[in-house]
């Protein structure tokens, strides 16, 4: 599906989710960039949060998959695919085990 509706359909029906993906792509950014230690440490224990914030609301969208129609369904598929490629550079960056 295509990722800008599916940019569209978060921030209408989860904007919280929107918002985290978009701070955790932020967090992401500045990892990539040149930063000292300190920073890095502190980065990283935010990717953390931004991966447990996502993970958890991610499972509140999946939770609805066996009870939606097929639209709902497919959006939901779509959701999970596009949100999967923040929370695994997420979950590399923050030393999740």
């Amino acid at each position: 599906m295509n990722t800008f509706i599916v940019r569209v359909w978060l921030r209408l029906t989860r904007p919280r989710l929107s918002a985290d993906l978009r701070y955790g792509r932020r967090i992401l950014d500045r990892l990539d960039g040149a930063c000292d230690a300190g920073e890095t440490g502190v980065l990283r224990l935010m990717a953390l949060g931004a991966y447990e914030s996502i993970d958890a609301q991610l499972a509140d969208v999946t939770a609805g998959y066996p009870s939606a129609g097929p639209m709902g369904r497919r959006m939901i598929l779509a959701v999970e695919a596009y949100t999967s490629r923040v929370l695994r550079r997420l979950h590399e960056q923050g030393g999740v085990a």
